[in-house]
């Protein structure tokens, strides 16, 4: 009969840890369109790519440089779906807005826009992300 007890009180005082809220449908949103759109972006930076190798032109920086902002914004949404990254990916996603928006076309209004609610998304669930486990209590 101890033997029970003790295995009852043990049990009991071992508290579980707390785990984080559901995430909000929200950040999923922005995480899709940030990896889709960065999907989007690298798929089209290989296009020009190939496209410039088989003209026989040089390979240059804004090739590179957008190789790279794809892979970021995957990354970036990757990092936003498991709640880590929230500043540098509102400001990155902010920067890259503004700019796509004052391209004034088509494609860079539309993806310009769909970046505007991603930083809206997640102002909105900033509170997701700051989330912290309570600590233990005590002195």
């Amino acid at each position: 009969m101890t033997g029970s007890r003790s295995s009852g009180t043990a049990a009991a005082s071992a508290t579980p840890a707390a785990a984080r809220p559901p995430r909000p449908i929200l950040v999923e949103l922005a995480g899709a369109i940030l990896v889709v759109g960065g999907i989007i972006s690298l798929l089209t930076s290989i296009e020009v790519v190939f496209a410039m190798d088989q003209q026989g032109q040089p390979l240059d920086a804004f090739s590179v440089i957008s190789l790279a902002i794809g892979l970021g914004f995957i990354v970036l949404g990757i990092l936003t779906r498991y709640g880590r990254a929230w500043l540098v990916t509102v400001n990155v996603v902010a920067v890259v807005a503004f700019l796509e928006l004052i391209s004034a076309t088509i494609v860079g209004l539309f993806f310009g826009a769909l970046d505007v609610i991603v930083v809206l998304a997640l102002f909105y669930e900033r509170p997701w992300f700051q989330w912290q486990p309570e600590g233990p209590k005590g002195p």
